[in-house]
């Protein structure tokens, strides 16, 4: 079952901030407080869409979107017009190892590609085998190394086949 989204509000930044500092989180994301700064700064952010996923009405994950053309200096922007670049955590300990983070993706790939989106791409920490396990399982395929202002970063890809067909 698929996950339902809603955009982040400043009433879900407690919540966040709480995911930021678990163990889990915090081993991939860095210091909780620089990284709630900027979550909470994507509230104002045209080029970011800031989301809560739930399952049976609970929050369990983070998610966000952005166009990397959007960003000056994104290590994406090499990527077609309309792609979208995606990053996600699960804050909930309860909802780790459960499949839900494929679940959340194979959702929002769902979502955006419906929205006309002509693909997906995200950037998971190099040596977080978990994450690009996670993203392998929901469709994404591995395109090589990236060099990201936090470090390496894999690049992983979803294509909109059914868009990418009505354009042959």
């Amino acid at each position: 079952m698929a996950p339902d989204f809603r955009s982040l509000t400043p009433r879900d930044l407690k919540l966040v901030g709480r995911w930021l500092a678990e163990p889990h989180v915090r081993q991939w994301r860095g210091d909780p407080g620089a990284q709630l700064e900027r979550i909470a700064a994507a509230l104002d952010n045209d080029a970011i869409e800031p989301m809560i996923a739930e399952h049976q009405g609970k929050a369990f994950a983070y998610v966000e979107a952005c166009d990397p053309h959007l960003e000056e200096g994104h290590p994406f922007q090499d990527q077609p017009t309309g792609t979208l670049c995606i990053d996600f955590f699960i804050g909930e300990p309860a909802m780790l190892r459960q499949g839900h983070g494929a679940g959340l993706l194979a959702g929002l790939s769902q979502m955006y590609f419906e929205e006309g989106a002509p693909r997906l791409v995200a950037g998971p920490d190099a040596r977080n085998t978990v994450a690009i396990l996670t993203c392998r399982k929901a469709g994404f395929d591995g395109e090589g190394l990236r060099e990201t202002p936090s470090g390496p970063a894999m690049l992983l890809a979803l294509n909109n086949d059914e868009l990418l067909k009505e354009g042959e």
